[in-house]
């Protein structure tokens, strides 16, 4: 990616090649909003008690909606 290309040196801090923080949500959001936050980041990460329990991809939300199409 273009930000690998500005890597000059293995020693550069890893904050200056980072893409910007995931948005992270509580454990209970809806599946509704997590769809919506996959159209512009890569990933949610869910939360609960102040603490990351976990990360939600689009490979993930579309097995749950290709197993729900299945059971219909």
């Amino acid at each position: 990616t273009r930000k690998l290309e500005r890597v000059k040196s293995t020693a550069m801090p890893v904050g200056e090649i980072m893409d910007e923080a995931f948005p992270m949500i509580p454990e209970e959001a809806s599946l509704n909003i997590v769809r919506q936050l996959l159209q512009e980041y890569p990933a949610v990460l869910l939360q609960k008690d102040g603490r990351i329990t976990g990360i939600v991809t689009k490979a993930d939300l579309f097995k749950v909606l290709e197993s729900k199409t299945k059971e219909l």
